[in-house]
């Protein structure tokens, strides 16, 4: 750890904590990464989030709060790390510094959400969004739960999964599946198929998925079968088709994943099989009961209203003709030309990740 920046979690002891903590005081640091459950903590029996270390952090520290993924704020604050939602109290005990937010994926409502819950005043945020559109991956979506013409054949799921897996591109193929049962069917069946694939998901071991993921990306395996727990941070250059084997929560989820496609430039394809008699049933269902485990009655309407909007917006995705364009409509990408404020900002958010990164190394 370089002696201008710290890191603040929960593997240091209750003295290290505080000798970080009087370092903030002393203005020793310039970088402090914290998850928000360091200097926040929600109490699930009075519904209400209080700053820790109130004390030790009532004068103006830090300059800039920088939030990164700053989408899950609306993700997971309203379900289940409520501490997302209280980022805007924590600014204001640390005096309200000037806030960099950034995210590779959020909806103009989910914007919206997200500068009314830190209570900032609209008029002074400046907006960049840029970047979404991935040529080299062609979006597709296929339908199953149907007889082929002659009344023979029932395209199934499976039927379809062995069809595109088959005749896909060179590469390293990527499925997605909403649950670990389905990732395990899947991996059983395409085992049987001939196929060289393996599997990751949170019931694996350690070893398991440690050994599952190097196999994958040294080749032994061309084809991986996983739930969501797969991806995030994932650099894999060569994976050149992602199918998604059921229907993903949302435009967001489904944009995060099938984005780990083509990360070398090389022509790519994204693949959503849509079972029209499976429908929404199972994302209706999981959605449901996380809907129902909320106990703050405003957070569980608003994440209803949410969800529904999501699901509305995967089947507009479904039967539209020009995808990349819904794509980049949803998320509030336009084709117009950027402004000179557009290119300062893009400019000095670049040179801000530069200045993190090279402080760090």
């Amino acid at each position: 750890m370089g002696a201008s920046n710290t890191y603040i979690n929960g593997s240091l002891d209750v003295s290290e904590t505080e000798e970080r903590l009087r370092g903030i005081q002393e203005n020793i640091f310039r970088f402090v990464f914290a998850h928000p459950k360091q200097f926040l903590e929600y109490d699930s029996t009075k519904q209400t989030t209080r700053v820790r270390y109130e004390k030790k952090l009532t004068q103006n520290y830090f300059s800039y709060l920088v939030i990164d993924e700053v989408h899950v704020i609306e993700n997971f604050g309203l379900s289940f790390v409520k501490e997302y939602l209280a980022l805007g109290k924590l600014r204001k005990q640390f005096c309200n510094p000037k806030v960099i937010l950034l995210t590779a994926t959020a909806s103009k409502k989910t914007r919206e959400f997200i500068i009314e819950n830190l209570e900032l005043k609209k008029d002074e945020v400046s907006e960049f969004v840029c970047g979404f559109y991935r040529p080299e991956i062609n979006l597709q979506v296929y339908k199953t739960g149907y007889f082929d013409e002659d009344k023979k054949i029932f395209i199934s799921r499976d039927v379809k999964l062995i069809y595109l897996l088959t005749n896909g591109p060179d590469g390293k193929s990527l499925i997605f599946a909403t649950t670990t049962n389905q990732v395990d069917e899947i991996y059983k069946m395409l085992l049987g198929e001939g196929f060289k694939v393996t599997k990751y998901h949170s019931k694996l071991s350690d070893l398991e998925k440690e050994t599952n993921f190097k196999s994958y990306i040294e080749s032994r395996n061309d084809v991986m079968v996983a739930t969501s727990a797969f991806g995030m941070g994932i650099d894999i250059p060569d994976i050149h088709q992602v199918i998604h084997y059921s229907l993903p929560f949302s435009i967001t989820d489904y944009y995060q994943q099938f984005g780990r496609a083509g990360r070398d430039g090389a022509s790519s394809v994204a693949q959503l099989i849509f079972d029209q008699q499976e429908s929404t049933s199972l994302v209706d269902f999981i959605n449901r009961k996380t809907i129902e485990s909320e106990q703050n009655e405003n957070d569980r309407n608003i994440l209803r209203r949410i969800r529904d909007e999501e699901k509305v917006a995967l089947l507009e995705y479904i039967d539209i003709n020009d995808k990349w364009k819904y794509i980049k409509s949803y998320f509030g990408e336009t084709d117009k030309p950027f402004s000179l404020n557009t290119v300062i900002l893009y400019i000095l958010i670049t040179l801000v990740a530069l200045y993190i990164l090279c402080s760090l190394i």
